[in-house]
């Protein structure tokens, strides 16, 4: 399992900090084949997550939203970090019911994410789910 972890890490990075999407998508596929065998991967969160990510910075906004809407929060995920990292999914579904012009969605996506994020600490995470919120009450 930790080596396929250094992959979701790695889609993680690319999606985030480079914005190299493509490449974001290797690693997650990457993440899955070495997860295929493992009864756990079928509902980890975090490849829908990072894999919807990827589809959202490519603009392939319908697949990025099918994709996101599978990132929900596996039983075994404990760590408030990986929960707060998995809720920003409902942010960036917003995002792509933005780009769908379903504003009504996108704010009760976001706003949703927004409620859940506050029982976390304080990260990168709670702060894009909350200015994701700021920036679609204004449209």
């Amino acid at each position: 399992l930790s080596v396929a972890t250094v992959d979701i890490l790695k889609a993680y990075y690319y999606n985030t900090i480079t914005n190299e999407y493509t490449i974001a998508l290797e690693h997650v596929e990457q993440f899955r084949e070495k997860l295929k065998g493992e009864p756990i991967f079928q509902e980890d969160g975090l490849y829908y997550l990072e894999k919807g990510k990827a589809l959202y910075g490519l603009k392939r906004y319908d697949e990025a939203l099918k994709t996101l809407q599978r990132g929900i929060m596996p039983d075994y995920m404990n760590h408030p970090l990986d929960q707060a990292w998995l809720t920003t999914a409902g942010a960036y579904r917003a995002l792509c019911y933005v780009k769908l012009n379903d504003k009504k969605r996108a704010l009760e996506e976001v706003t949703e994410a927004a409620q859940k994020i506050q029982s976390y600490p304080d990260s990168i995470f709670s702060s894009f789910v909350k200015e994701t919120l700021q920036i679609i009450q204004k449209l």
